[in-house]
């Protein structure tokens, strides 16, 4: 079966012919009062100071910059997030399925449905989104990335519905550099890239398209993808206004999941598909509009964001873990979500106040079909829901001295949910609950480059519109409670950030496919650990090494019941890494090497652990080159491996059987770019 429209390879040509076009134009000169530059560096924020910026509250964050996302070995948007203490990615290797992103022990197999997701302040998790809270990467252009952050657990009062085990938050260049790219690799793998800004009178505009093709190392793992991104930044008011529109659309396969037991007897391959016509499609549009004003990092500042967007996506899985046997199913979502946010920080004295209010609506209609090899025949699930999520949200800092800083917080949620379960009689629902979640904290700057803080914080989980409050509306918020204790300490040569955190939530759910239903696992607790350390091993201007590391444990308990684990969550992860620059000269060239190795720790798959992952170890390196005076060039080639087990990454109990996504040995990828 073709799964690549006529339609989809044309566009797969877009950003070649977007540069062909565009180049033909001379750039005019950019605003001086917006000009972005485009290489992003880690701000760095005292966590005592007055500042809006997450890096300043009382909590376990890293920030990471764009200088540092062109070091990293990047095939998929996961490998974006890897590096990061605490942040477990599970690459399910099923087409452009979201992967598993997870944080604060929460499971990595439910497609990062509790960590909530920002994408210049659009909401990036679904609602109708099967699991709830459902968040798809693959659109992001690591290219356009000038930094994210990543807050470990419920600490922010901006993030709300889905932050369990915290926020990532990412941003974009207003108008990153013109250039054009390509690359290519192992699996028959190619990626297109083009991007041009100029500025016609007062308004700074940029255009982006991207083509990307793989067929995958398993069977029936291909992936046609293109995305199509625009802005516009312009002086407004007393700062600055940014429209983004984006639009991506992609086809996949999916090869499903095996049975490991026969695969390790030899009876199944390890590139096997399940059904050769699994797999699916998405279409995605946004539109977003974003004013600020104001210090981002301290003082006064103010911010607005609104947003529409319209999220189409069809899948096609069976979920026998044996080619041939089990039935297909097909699950439609489509999507409609319009939401806005305002807020303001402000410094007083020795005060500092954010005040927010936000509203988000989204309109989710579920379908699902039992089917032969894509061909429906039997309607199975129909459901329709409208959720409504109005907000506010308050936070005051205090510094009583120079090295201490207080901070009092709170965000209301209230939800109004208006839905349908058209294939059972009286399945109408409506229902409205509200929830309150306080946050405290304080930091000290103890002297001599240290820091310390501490944090209690409440976070929620509000029921899923698609999947439980059709069964049973009675369903209401479960709440989670929050307590961390960490410290910081930064010199000329170290980096160094640890917490120790303890978290209790009333709700645990267990996501499943379609098929096995989710599982209401009841009360649990974590306790665990993460650190992250570099230290500037050498830097003479000429040359500079850098020692990186990383490692997270925790332990999971379900309170109630028969007790046990929470499955799909990996006991440790261990990271140690080596960054080199060296610049021929002091010139402007720089050749630059990075290698990752991280080793993660076995997972209990179900409640009772009867059914576990071993251990499992991944390298990633790359190797790149740099010249500003040739146009920017850049070449690299870089490598990630699995050089031990490749079945424990992905892997899941399907009716008491481990059923596992093996990953590719190795995949090498070499890529060339040139800015203009």
């Amino acid at each position: 079966m073709d799964l690549v429209p006529t339609g989809m390879r044309r566009l797969f040509l877009l950003p070649l012919l977007i540069s062909a076009i565009l180049r033909g134009q001379e750039p005019a000169p950019m605003l001086e009062e917006l000009v972005v530059e485009a290489v992003g560096t880690e701000r760095k924020i005292d966590k005592t100071q007055l500042s809006p910026a997450a890096t300043a509250s009382p909590g376990a964050v890293t920030q990471v910059g764009q200088e540092e996302i062109s070091l990293l070995s990047v095939e998929s948007y996961g490998d974006l997030f890897r590096s990061v203490a605490g942040v477990t990615v599970n690459n399910f290797g099923q087409g452009a399925v979201a992967y598993g992103i997870s944080l604060r022990g929460f499971p990595s197999g439910s497609h990062g449905k509790d960590v909530a997701f920002f994408l210049d302040g659009i909401p990036l998790n679904e609602s109708g989104g099967s699991p709830t809270g459902y968040a798809d990467l693959n659109i992001l252009v690591p290219e356009l990335i000038e930094s994210f952050d990543v807050i470990r657990g419920p600490l922010s009062v901006r993030s709300g519905n889905y932050a369990l085990g915290g926020t990532i938050d990412i941003r974009t260049f207003d108008q990153p550099r013109s250039r054009v790219a390509v690359s290519g690799g192992s699996y028959e793998s190619g990626r297109l890239l083009g991007t041009y800004g100029f500025s016609p009178g007062s308004v700074d505009l940029s255009f982006t398209g991207v083509g990307e093709a793989t067929e995958g190392y398993r069977d029936n793992t291909e992936i046609y993808s293109t995305n199509v991104l625009g802005s516009a930044a312009f002086k407004m008011l007393n700062g600055t206004g940014v429209v983004r529109l984006q639009a991506y659309q992609n086809d996949f396969g999916a090869p499903g999941y095996l049975n490991r037991d026969l695969l390790e007897a030899g009876v199944i391959g390890r590139r096997a598909a399940i059904d050769g016509t699994d797999g699916g499609s998405k279409d995605y549009v946004s539109l977003g509009f974003t004013y600020r004003d104001g210090d981002p990092d301290g003082g006064d500042r103010t911010l607005g964001t609104f947003y529409a967007l319209h999220n189409e996506s069809t899948r096609w899985a069976n979920f026998a873990t044996t080619p041939g046997l089990g039935t297909q199913g097909q699950r439609d979502v489509t999507t409609g979500t319009v939401g806005g946010r305002l807020e303001k920080y402000f410094v007083k004295d020795r005060f500092g106040i954010l005040a927010g209010m936000e509203h988000r609506s989204d309109f989710s209609e579920l379908d699902r079909f039992s089917t032969i090899r894509r061909r429906i025949q039997a309607r199975t699930r129909d459901v329709n829901a409208d959720q409504h999520n109005s907000a506010a949200y308050l936070q005051l800092d205090h510094k009583p001295t120079g090295w201490a800083k207080l901070t009092l917080g709170g965000r209301y949620d209230h939800f109004f949910v208006d839905g349908e379960n058209a294939l059972v009689a009286g399945g109408d629902f409506d229902v409205d609950y509200g929830e309150f979640s306080p946050t405290a904290g304080a930091s000290f700057d103890i002297g001599g480059g240290a820091t310390i803080f501490v944090n209690y914080a409440e976070g929620l989980r509000a029921p899923s519109i698609i999947e439980e409050l059709p069964v049973n509306a009675d369903l209401t918020i479960a709440d989670q409670r929050s307590y961390e204790v960490g410290g910081s300490f930064e010199s000329d040569k170290w980096e160094a950030l640890l917490s120790v955190y303890h978290s209790e939530l009333e709700g645990e759910i267990q996501a499943a496919p379609a098929g096995f239903g989710i599982q209401n696992l009841g009360e649990s607790r974590r306790i665990g650990a993460d650190l992250q350390a570099r230290y500037q091993a050498y830097d003479d201007g000429q040359v500079a090494v850098a020692l990186l590391g990383t490692a997270s444990y925790v332990d999971t308990e379900l309170l109630t019941g028969a007790g046990g684990n929470v499955p799909n969550v990996p006991e440790y992860q261990v990271g140690a890494g080596v960054e080199t620059q060296y610049r021929p000269g002091g010139g402007e060239s720089v050749i630059a090497f990075r290698t990752d190795c991280t080793f993660v720790g076995p997972s209990d798959l179900t409640t009772s652990g009867t059914v576990t992952t071993g251990t499992f170890s991944r390298i990633t390196a790359k190797l790149s080159y740099r010249n500003d005076s040739w146009n920017g060039m850049e070449a690299y080639v870089s490598a990630i491996g699995y050089p031990g087990s490749r079945l424990d990454e992905s892997a899941f109990a399907f009716g008491g059987a481990a059923a596992v996504s093996p990953q590719a040995p190795v995949s090498f990828r070499a890529g060339l770019s040139f800015q203009f």
